[in-house]
Order: C-alpha cells, then structure tokens, then sequence
C-alpha cells in the first residue's frame, strides 16, 4: 500500500536519529508541515510525517481500516527512514 510521506532534510543533520511524526484522525502528514517538520531539519534532524492510509494522499479508506491497519503503515514509515538514514 502506498503510504505518503513528507521528509524534510536538515542542511547540516546534527542528529543521527531521524523523527517520524504521526497524525490524529481526520489529518495527515500536512498538519505537521508548516511549523514541526521545517522546525526540527532546520535544528539538524530529518523529519518525515506519514499519512495513515485513508489519510491525505494515502491510498486506502478510513471505514474498516484497523489500529493494526495503522500499525503496519507506520511500520512502512519507519522502516523507509532507515533506507533514508544510510543513503
């Protein structure tokens, strides 16, 4: 399932530990782009936000969806910063 992502790339990464943010219902990955994301790259970490699927631009619907569901997409997340971490 196609999970979006928003990353933010700090220009000097201070921090080795990259920051997953993760919304409430009825949001997405947007609600934590304005002001978290540029943030905490501009203080030196990589920050991504995902969409839960049914959210935002995820695929997928919110009626039936699971909280294992939602595990699993954050999951994905998670296991994409470490492809982000040693790139």
């Amino acid at each position: 399932m196609r999970i979006e992502t928003i990353t933010r790339t700090p220009k000097n990464q201070t921090h080795k530990t990259p920051l997953l943010f993760v919304h409430g219902m009825w949001h997405g990955a947007w609600c934590w782009d304005e002001f978290f994301l540029p943030y905490f790259a501009d203080n030196g970490y990589q920050a991504t936000a995902l969409s839960l699927r049914g959210h935002a631009g995820s695929e997928g619907k919110i009626r039936g969806s699971t909280i294992a569901n939602y595990v699993s997409d954050v999951e994905q997340a998670a296991r994409s910063l470490d492809v982000l971490l040693w790139s």
